[in-house]
């Protein structure tokens, strides 16, 4: 039901309540890179642009090249890479756990350097619609 609420919210969001929600769930750095360009990848990608936060980087195994479209970097993954100023949005619901266990290995913290969209998606969905938790 997540996926379906989230889907709604793209189709006729309140820009400015969707900013507000999204604001209050991430923190407010200004750069962020999605990790997963499924169809998670690709909802997360547009409901945080939706809300006005920068997507720069999308990284994705099934990119053979890099490129760049729309202002946003498209490639490979590169732990490395992620250390670095962005935080990070692991959005593929199939390899979540294995992605976040990588993160971990490699001295990342949820939370701090990286977040899961199916959290912030489920938080997105329950703010807007005002949903209480259970």
């Amino acid at each position: 039901i997540r996926r379906y609420l989230s889907i709604r919210i793209l189709r006729a969001a309140d820009e400015t309540r969707l900013k507000r929600v999204v604001l209050n769930i991430l923190p407010r750095k200004q750069q962020y890179a999605i990790w997963g360009f499924g169809d998670d990848g690709k909802r997360c990608k547009d409901l945080l642009s939706l809300a006005g936060i920068d997507i720069i980087v999308v990284y994705d195994f099934s990119f053979s090249e890099t490129k760049r479209k729309d202002g946003i970097l498209y490639k490979q993954p590169n732990i490395a890479e992620m250390k670095n100023k962005i935080s990070l949005i692991v959005s593929t619901s199939a390899y979540e756990d294995s992605i976040a266990m990588e993160l971990n290995k490699n001295e990342m913290i949820k939370t701090m350097d990286y977040f899961l969209f199916s959290d912030i998606e489920s938080d997105i969905v329950r703010k807007y619609y005002g949903i209480q938790e259970e």
